[in-house]
């Protein structure tokens, strides 16, 4: 059996699929070696629609895209040369991402659209399933194998931030931890705890996105945080800061003045 190497990958699009929307930025890396990764930002295809609430949440310009962003033969080139410089002659590329579905389809609709094959084959692995597999005993629904809800059981240090290659990152760390509490590890190779236990879900999600991508991706981190630097954070509001006094003084804890 041939080895594998598999390889973190995020994407922004301005849609939801393929034909209704650009594949603007990719993200990857390898998920043992984090380092080793490559971000590309592309042009706008004409013709696609581009969505405003879609850019609320990746915070890429259309104007800049469409300025400094390579064309999509270009960047698919460029992935696919990074691909076999990272990966072993005798080793098989492995597509890994969180909601694979997702990001899976426009990078492989884009590899066989502009370069006529894809490198990583006909398959992917989710981690969303990787995680529901692991815990079917206790994880009873798909909409318990969120983002949020692995990170409470997986803490890893690295925010969730929209950028391509940070977010292939991120859930690499994710992929790590899932994998050495599997094999019984005490520490998940290369993947940092975050100081104290995770965010407490009873925040809310809004509210622990925010945080997160605040870059605070633990409880203790926010102890001494005065109150106004939350507050304009969406979801943070007087009830969200309420619990999160209360799951602070839990610990013995509490957000600073002000």
């Amino acid at each position: 059996m041939a080895a594998e190497t598999w390889i973190s990958v995020d994407v922004e699009t301005s849609g939801p699929t393929p034909s209704t929307g650009s594949l603007l930025s990719i993200g990857a890396c390898l998920v043992d070696d984090p380092e080793r990764g490559i971000e590309l930002l592309l042009r706008p295809e004409p013709g696609l629609p581009w969505s405003d609430d879609a850019e609320a949440i990746h915070h890429l310009d259309r104007a800049t895209l469409e300025r400094d962003g390579l064309g999509p033969v270009e960047a698919m080139t460029l992935l696919e040369r990074w691909i076999a410089k990272v990966v072993p002659e005798a080793s098989r590329p492995v597509f890994v991402a969180l909601n694979a579905p997702f990001d899976w389809m426009f990078v492989a609709d884009a590899f066989w659209r502009h370069l006529g094959r894809n490198p990583f084959g006909h398959s992917a692995l989710d981690i969303k399933a990787l995680f529901l597999g692991r815990h079917l005993g206790e994880v009873d629904r798909w909409g318990r194998t969120s983002r949020l809800d692995m990170r409470e059981r997986y803490p890893v240090s690295l925010p969730h931030t929209h950028d391509a290659l940070d977010d292939a990152r991120e859930q690499a760390a994710i992929l790590r931890e899932i994998l050495a509490a599997d094999r019984g590890d005490e520490v998940a190779p290369a993947g940092a705890m975050p100081p104290g236990p995770p965010l407490p879900r009873r925040l809310g999600s809004p509210a622990i996105r925010a945080l997160t991508e605040a870059g605070y991706v633990g409880l203790d981190q926010l102890a001494g945080v005065p109150p106004s630097q939350l507050r304009g954070m969406h979801g943070m509001g007087p009830k969200a800061l309420s619990r999160l006094q209360e799951a602070l003084e839990e610990r013995g804890l509490s957000l600073g003045p002000g």
